[in-house]
């Protein structure tokens, strides 16, 4: 009696490593059939050699031993088999055997991704310099994480995602209405089975039925317009699907994966930072293919502001604006026209505040050629004792600077390089045309001017200073020949 005993209490652990065996592989979660039968016959095959060494082995050990050993193998080969048992009525119930239903044909395979792993870093060889064939950018020119598409057909996850049409009835809830007041949808969920329903109202026999297999958590559903309704499914904490519903058609006509990009991006950073940087796409952030902007100066082109001390005024003052001659360049000569120009109709910013300084679009040693409003006329004004020019280069430097419209949404690495990487404009931002930026310095290179500018990392007139974040390089004129950048004289 003692040694039945002993042999049906080795089958416990028997049953524990058969689960542990069967966890580790796969086959309770996402294996199939085909894998459920591999680790069942790995299983058999195990008992068939421990029987072999059993025999073996009896001749040196205690027959209760070996006895006690085979016990604990037919364990594991009974866990598998219900294990394997297990599987197959759970891929029978994917099929959808739940009764009458009719299958809809769709012009997307209904699918998703087991986990979609992220793009391998460059230390696997995948981010190279051509693109990744996946992701619209490669990671490794990413600034931040971002969630990505990816095609659905043909992966494992095709399974889990089912439309069709069959007989249903009607939630007590009020549904939610499309626009149009003539569809409607409930999200439900089958109780005693791991399955997800949207049950659609689209005025036909039957309910349309989108069927979830196994999601994690209920479904976003939304109605997009009067028939399309976008359905967005999360399958684990960094995998969803992204699906459009044709509710008049009965038809799935867009479903992708979205993958959270956290990893992708955090592995890109690591390796592409590492012994393997020359194989990435980007450096730091910063794309190697491009090819800086060729900005010349023109017309259009802002040298810098000349103070005019006692003749321009601030506007906000009752304090009249003066006069002083004024001259047109004509074959190289000039010719003064006026010895009382008002120097309140010339084109002016503030240097500092409330101190104007007239916009400089030419300079000829001491003559600079400036605007008048609103006509746009140019003239010239030379020099005179208290006069002082500002120039672009030192006027910009460490004020509350801003990148206009007419930046271009590159960053660079350094000056004239050959890296550079795009710049999104943050949620926080109120207005597309004026980001927040610190113009920490200056350069010239090659005759052109650069601006060292670094983006801060949250609204920089709402309380605390914000970091720093994004250093790199743009130049300071656009193709256009437009400056780029300002500053706000008068703070927040």
């Amino acid at each position: 009696m003692m040694r039945w005993g002993l042999l049906l209490a080795a089958l416990l652990p028997g049953f524990v490593a058969g689960a542990s065996i069967s966890a580790a592989l796969g086959v309770a979660d996402g294996m199939g059939l085909a894998g459920s039968a591999v680790v069942l016959a790995y299983g058999l095959a195990g008992m068939l050699v421990a029987v072999v060494l059993s025999v073996l082995a009896g001749r040196w050990l205690p027959r209760q031993i070996v006895s006690a050993l085979l016990f604990m193998l037919l364990g594991i080969t009974l866990m598998l088999a219900l294990m394997l048992y297990l599987r197959l009525t759970h891929d029978i119930n994917r099929q959808g055997l739940f009764g009458s239903t009719q299958q809809l044909s769709s012009p997307v395979t209904g699918a998703a991704d087991q986990t979609m792993p992220p793009p391998s870093p460059a230390s696997e060889a995948v981010a190279k310099s051509e693109p990744v064939s996946s992701l619209h950018t490669d990671p490794s020119c990413w600034s931040q994480p971002r969630n990505y598409h990816q095609p659905i057909a043909g992966t494992e996850w095709a399974e889990r995602t089912r439309l069709f049409s069959g007989a249903r009835s009607q939630p007590e809830q009020a549904g939610v209405w499309a626009p149009n007041q003539a569809y409607r949808f409930w999200v439900s969920k089958l109780p005693g089975k791991d399955l997800t329903e949207v049950l659609i109202d689209h005025e036909h026999d039957g309910m349309l039925i989108l069927q979830l297999v196994e999601p994690a958590g209920s479904p976003e559903v939304r109605w997009v317009n009067e028939k399309l309704l976008f359905v967005r499914v999360a399958w684990g904490r960094v995998l969803f699907s992204d699906m459009l519903l044709d509710v008049e058609q009965a038809q799935l006509i867009y479903h992708e994966l979205l993958q959270d990009g956290s990893i992708a991006f955090q592995q890109y950073q690591q390796a592409c930072s590492g012994p393997d940087a020359a194989d990435c796409q980007c450096v730091d952030g910063f794309n190697k293919v491009l090819e800086p902007p060729v900005s010349a100066l023109n017309e259009n082109s802002m040298l810098g502001l000349l103070a005019l001390p006692g003749i321009l005024t601030d506007k906000d003052t009752d304090q009249p604006d003066g006069t002083l001659p004024a001259y047109l360049k004509i074959n190289g000569d000039y010719q003064r026209i006026t010895d009382s120009l008002d120097a309140g109709i010339l084109e002016t910013r503030e240097y500092a505040y409330q101190q104007p300084g007239a916009v400089v679009y030419q300079r000829d040693r001491d003559w600079y050629a400036v605007r008048t409003l609103p006509a746009g006329r140019e003239l010239w004004i030379q020099a005179q004792a208290g006069f002082n020019f500002h120039p672009v280069a030192e006027l910009l430097p460490q004020r509350l600077n801003y990148l206009n419209e007419h930046w271009d949404g590159w960053l660079w690495s350094e000056p004239g390089g050959s890296q550079a990487r795009q710049r999104t404009i943050p949620e926080w931002q109120q207005k597309p045309h004026e980001t927040p930026v610190v113009i920490e310095s200056t350069r010239i290179l090659d005759g052109r001017l650069w601006l060292k500018v670094g983006f801060y990392s949250g609204p920089i007139c709402a309380g605390p200073e914000p970091a720093v974040e994004n250093v790199g390089w743009v130049p300071a004129y656009a193709t256009s020949g437009h400056l780029v950048a300002w500053f706000f004289s008068r703070g927040c």
